[in-house]
């Protein structure tokens, strides 16, 4: 099952083979990346928005 997590305002889910993909866009797929931890793909959406 996948856990579906809310970030700044952005989604972050956690996949079925233990990654996290954080969405840049909560409306299209197009800009994602994936990471190893949660704290990572927090780290990222940081980047993003700042």
């Amino acid at each position: 099952m996948k856990n579906e997590f809310i970030y700044r305002n952005r989604t972050i889910i956690e996949t079925t083979n233990g990654t996290f993909q954080a969405f840049y866009s909560n409306h299209s797929s197009h800009l994602t990346k994936s990471f190893k931890t949660l704290e990572k793909a927090k780290q990222q959406i940081d980047k993003w928005l700042n």
